[in-house]
Parts: structure tokens; C-alpha cells; sequence
């Protein structure tokens, strides 16, 4: 395994690997995280050197020491890509989660300052003595001891480590995101660090109490309304 995980980082810094995180944020505060890790170049270069299935036996092997580590996060392996995911719940979450209703709208503050830790330290993308700490291991955005060059220098190799938030309600505020479209937006986690910032996503949709409080009292308007101008025609023709 551990020649396993020293080849896994070799090809990290190739560029030989892609991690998408997916953080669909509800508006109870909980959220289901999904990490898809693309290792696919590794079982290709595992194959080109007839070692295809020792390695994917090392890659699926992660998944046990995973499952290990949390039993709540399950985790699968296809192709070269493990994908991990977990339920949060507000009481167990990495994030901070703020709710504002208003009368017409409700309001929702999403703010990470740091990756999900859904796999063992031998697999986070971490290395000791290297200055460099991606906040795989609990580590924050805006304290990351990575320096900028490091930073830099990893990304030009082709590494890519994608954040993508969907919130509930539509987007009004994405601070550093690349995308932003409806209710997603698109996050590179390379920039958080860069900037020493956390991943700040503002929402907003209707607030159905609010607006069912107004339609209803109009309709008691109208309906009071209603009848004080039939007793008063009534009144007006008995008077007739």
C-alpha cells in the first residue's frame, strides 16, 4: 500500500489526478457531499506496465480503509475513479450554514473554509516536510501554510481540485466562483487557498409563509370588503 500511495503521489504532481467535490447544501442546514477522485491515468499506466491488477486492487483497497475510518461514508470504484459520499447532518458538518427569513424572502450563507475529510491521511494530499497542505486533513482556507508559488506550481502541472455548491433557492452571491448558474457554483479549491479565503455562497428564494400570510390576508380583505358593500346596497335598496 505504500508503494501504492508514493506512486499515487508522483502522479498527483503529473497531473495524473482530478478531484470533484459536490456539496448539495438543503435547506434544514444538512448536505450530501459526493468526492469523485479520477485515478483513471494510474490503472493506465498500471496496465501499460502489467501491473493493471495489483494497482486496482490497491485502489479499490482504499475504499476498505475509507469505510474504515467512517463507516457513514459509502464508497465505490469504477474505472479508475473512486467516488465517496456522505450525509451531514448541522450537528457533524465542516461547514457553517446561516438561514434569514424575511417577509417576502428567505435567505440562505453557505461557508466552507475546508475540504470534507471523507478519506484516510494516506490518501489526503498531504506531504510531510513539503510545506504544502491542501486542507484535505482538516486544515483551513484562510490559515493554509501552502505557500503560493507551491500552489501555483501544482496547478500548472494539471491538477484539478473542483468544489461544486448547490444551494437551495437561486445564486445571488458566489464569492472566487468560476461558474455560477441557477442555483450551482463552481468553485477551483486552488484559488481558496491562493487567496487564503474561505467558499462563501449567498442564496435566496420565496418564503412561502410569508406570501401565503399576504394572499390570505387580501382574500380576507376582499371577503370583508365583499360583504360590507352587499349590506350596504342591500340597506340602499330597502330604503328604495
Amino acid at each position: 500500500m505504500k508503494s501504492f500511495s508514493l506512486l499515487s503521489v508522483f502522479l498527483l504532481f503529473l497531473g495524473c489526478i482530478s478531484v470533484t467535490t459536490t456539496h448539495v447544501q438543503h435547506a434544514d442546514g444538512s448536505a450530501d457531499i459526493t468526492q469523485e477522485t479520477d485515478m483513471s491515468v494510474l490503472t493506465s499506466y498500471a496496465e501499460s506496465y502489467n501491473e493493471y491488477e495489483a494497482n486496482v486492487s490497491g485502489i479499490e483497497g482504499q475504499c476498505d480503509e475509507i469505510r474504515e475510518m467512517d463507516p457513514e461514508i459509502l464508497c465505490s470504484y469504477e474505472d479508475g475513479v473512486i467516488t465517496v459520499s456522505k450525509h451531514y447532518t448541522p450537528e457533524n458538518s465542516f461547514y457553517k450554514f446561516e438561514v434569514k427569513n424575511e417577509f417576502f424572502t428567505k435567505k440562505y450563507r453557505l461557508t466552507v473554509n475546508q475540504m470534507p475529510q471523507m478519506s484516510p491521511d494516506s490518501y489526503s494530499y498531504n506531504y510531510p516536510n513539503s510545506g504544502y497542505d491542501s486542507g484535505y486533513s482538516g486544515g483551513k482556507f484562510n490559515d493554509s501554510n501552502a505557500s503560493v508559488s507551491s500552489v501555483k506550481m501544482l496547478e500548472n502541472t494539471g491538477v484539478e481540485i473542483t468544489y461544486i455548491v448547490e444551494m437551495p433557492g437561486e445564486i445571488i452571491k458566489a464569492e472566487q466562483a468560476e461558474k455560477i448558474s441557477g442555483n450551482t457554483a463552481e468553485f477551483n479549491i486552488f484559488d481558496a487557498m491562493i487567496n487564503k479565503k474561505p467558499i462563501v455562497v449567498e442564496s435566496e428564494e420565496v418564503n412561502i409563509l410569508g406570501v401565503g400570510f399576504v394572499a390570505s390576508a387580501i382574500l380576507l380583505m376582499v371577503i370583508i370588503l365583499f360583504f360590507v358593500v352587499s349590506k350596504v346596497t342591500m340597506e340602499g335598496g330597502h330604503e328604495g
